[in-house]
């Protein structure tokens, strides 16, 4: 049996980073940094419903890791598009979790809950498939990570992809010589 080439090139689903997730993120996380600091520096009260014994100092500087986590979660979504659904998910989470604080006057929550959605709503543009060049040996020596390329939409064949092989929705081949679709 001759030896193939480790080398060839299969698509790529190319994610591209969506702006209103960053906006609506940061802009959500300096509100919640903003009443984090004014509980935590300026003394700020809250009403009594809501101070169940905390101290003030302890939720603001919570307050002020909350938004911390949810800027940097925005970020990240920004600049790694292809892990939008947990970032998103940890975005929508974090917002929710300052509302112990006031939520940056209710606004911050609210942005920081919207570009979460944003961020898990976020599907690649049609036809932005892109050529990435991988070892298929070692892709097929292992099971699950070719399960896992099959299922997220990678074409593993030795050759090239054709004109209709890229678009969404076309049957994909998992091995060279087979042609998509049923056995026959």
């Amino acid at each position: 049996m001759a030896a193939r080439a480790g080398p060839a090139q299969v698509p790529r689903r190319n994610l591209r980073p969506t702006p209103g997730v960053l906006a609506l993120g940061v802009t959500g996380a300096i509100l919640i940094a903003l009443n984090a600091a004014w509980l935590l520096f300026l003394g700020g009260t809250l009403p009594s419903w809501l101070s169940s014994g905390a101290s003030l100092v302890w939720l603001g500087g919570v307050g002020l890791v909350e938004a911390g986590l949810l800027a940097g979660a925005a970020v990240y979504a920004y600049l790694e598009p292809r892990h939008h659904t947990p970032l998103g998910v940890a975005m929508i989470t974090l917002a929710l979790l300052a509302l112990q604080i006031g939520g940056g006057a209710l606004l911050g929550t609210l942005l920081g809950y919207v570009g979460g959605v944003v961020a898990i709503a976020h599907r690649p543009a049609a036809g932005t498939d892109t050529l990435e060049t991988v070892d298929l040996d070692a892709v097929r020596r292992d099971p699950v990570l070719e399960a896992d390329l099959i299922r997220s939409g990678y074409l593993l064949s030795d050759s090239p992809p054709g004109p209709g092989e890229t678009g969404a929705g076309t049957p994909r081949s998992a091995s060279p010589g087979v042609p998509p679709g049923p056995a026959p």
